[in-house]
């Protein structure tokens, strides 16, 4: 994984990526509701990796006021992003989170749309349950990320993907040291006009930083044809996700012609504190 390419490929799309980045708000929204139905709304030291332009911190400080909280991200550029929500309690620091320190203590843990980017998850996952401290019985990690089918008409295509986990596979990780309270798993099904289309949204939201091949004319074209043969949107009328809520199977559908498949998996797990967790 180059991280630095990733790097940049999300500051160039951090101006757009509030407008086309739905699923992901939504996925924060949902994050913290299932966090919030297991108690979670009050928390003493917070620390949020990958806060992008901020769509989980706020939904997060609308309802929450903790003592301290860091908010992390790859990108330094994303701190004039979240400058409303940086205080004398708030701060921001940028660096890849499995290399960084992170502070001791915390009661909260949390990350939505970002882990999939992650090289060793079972370090960072060990790394978590260090830094956390024993509020209430344990503190919490709580993330979203992408399983196995999220855009998978691109990896049907070009042949690229990240290497995403099923919940399964991620549940074998937290256990030694977490947990886990909550699980959920949804495909959410987006539908545009064009494969064309399909390709400045993914521009628009920085997913991009997988391959650096520069789009020929020929290379161009024949995807979109591809694209528009292989994966046409849904005949039936969609539902439509509301309130900030992903429900299963859903399509965002306005009447266009091909899809795109995400595959949001969430979790809500809590510190076992009776061990200690070093990192390899």
């Amino acid at each position: 994984m180059d991280k630095e390419f990733v790097r940049e490929r999300f500051s160039k799309a951090a101006g757009t990526y509030d407008d086309n980045a739905v699923v992901q708000r939504m996925m924060a929204g949902r994050l913290y509701e299932l966090l919030a139905g297991e108690g979670g709304t009050r928390f003493g030291r917070v620390l949020e990796i990958g806060c992008g332009t901020g769509c989980l911190s706020r939904v997060f400080l609308e309802h929450c006021r903790p003592e301290r909280m860091w908010l992390n991200d790859l990108c330094p550029e994303m701190e004039s992003f979240v400058s409303d929500l940086l205080s004398d309690r708030t701060c921001f620091f940028s660096g890849d989170a499995e290399k960084s320190d992170f502070p001791d203590g915390l009661d909260l843990i949390m990350s939505s749309s970002v882990m999939q980017w992650f090289v060793d998850l079972p370090g960072f996952f060990r790394k978590c349950a260090s830094s956390l401290g024993d509020m209430g019985g344990g503190g919490m990690l709580a993330f979203s990320t992408f399983g196995k089918r999220n855009l998978e008409e691109i990896q049907a295509l070009e042949g690229i993907s990240l290497e995403y986990l099923t919940a399964g596979e991620l549940t074998e990780m937290l256990e030694p040291m977490f947990d886990v309270l909550v699980t959920e798993e949804n495909t959410v099904h987006l539908e545009f006009a064009s494969p064309m289309d399909v390709l400045r949204h993914l521009k628009d939201t920085g997913v991009t930083g997988l391959k650096k091949e520069p789009w020929t004319r020929g290379r161009l074209e024949s995807f979109c044809r591809r694209y528009a043969e292989e994966f046409p949107a849904a005949v039936n009328d969609a539902q439509v996700a509301q309130n900030n809520a992903i429900e299963p199977d859903v399509s965002l559908h306005s009447g266009d012609t091909v899809r795109l498949t995400y595959h949001p998996i969430f979790f809500v797990c809590r510190k076992r504190h009776s061990k200690r967790y070093g990192q390899k």
